[in-house]
């Protein structure tokens, strides 16, 4: 059994609202531990929407953004970009302080990486595998919310559905809000608390009923 994450931040039983998207009369909002599914046709500006989140896009005129610090983003990248050689310098990269031996087994254990020794060399790891490695990269820095893009579209329905659920216990444990933005969004609907559509490109998200 994974092991509880907790957020050195905040307690899952805390709600605060870590982002707000507002015009006109329109308002969309998400608190802490929710999952978001960000949902659209191809070339709706689903990730576009991401880069708008984070602040690097302008957003639509008439459109304000509040979003909470710190955030994350993550990208499908294959082969990756990695910031370090090995294991443990990719978890441990620009955190302070740096996290302990623990701390890091605790994350590899929950992300189901536990048989890979901090020495491992990068380039040999999966696609799943990556992906789990920049999640549990991500939970180390503790963000209030991650924005993910695309991460269980290439792979394998098992796979997809496995991370997936890992994802949502994350998010849940340590009051992280994750807004996962993808085209193969069945996978996402039965875990996400909110689901927004993208009717068309440049056009603000709209709640829709998870169960249409």
């Amino acid at each position: 059994m994974p092991p509880s994450l907790q957020s050195p931040h905040m307690k899952p039983s805390q709600q605060a609202l870590h982002l707000q998207i507002t015009k006109d009369n329109a308002t969309l909002k998400a608190e802490a531990g929710e999952i978001i599914l960000l949902q659209g046709d191809v070339g709706s500006g689903k990730s576009h929407w991401l880069k708008i989140i984070a602040g690097l896009a302008p957003a639509p005129h008439g459109v304000t953004i509040t979003a909470a610090e710190p955030l994350r983003m993550l990208f499908d990248r294959h082969p990756p970009c990695w910031l370090g050689q090995q294991l443990l310098e990719e978890l441990s990269f620009g955190l302070r302080p740096q996290p302990s031996q623990q701390e890091l087994e605790q994350q590899l254990q929950f992300w189901g990486l536990d048989t890979l020794p901090l020495e491992q060399e990068l380039h040999s790891l999966n696609r799943l595998q990556s992906i789990q490695v920049a999640l549990a990269s991500a939970a180390l820095a503790a963000p209030a919310m991650v924005l993910i893009d695309a991460v269980t579209d290439p792979l394998p329905q098992k796979h997809a559905m496995m991370l997936a659920a890992q994802i949502c216990r994350w998010s849940k444990q340590s009051a992280t809000t994750v807004v996962i933005a993808c085209n193969r969004y069945e996978t996402w609907l039965p875990l996400c608390s909110q689901c927004w559509h993208l009717p068309a490109a440049g056009e603000m998200p709209q709640v829709r009923n998870i169960y249409e």
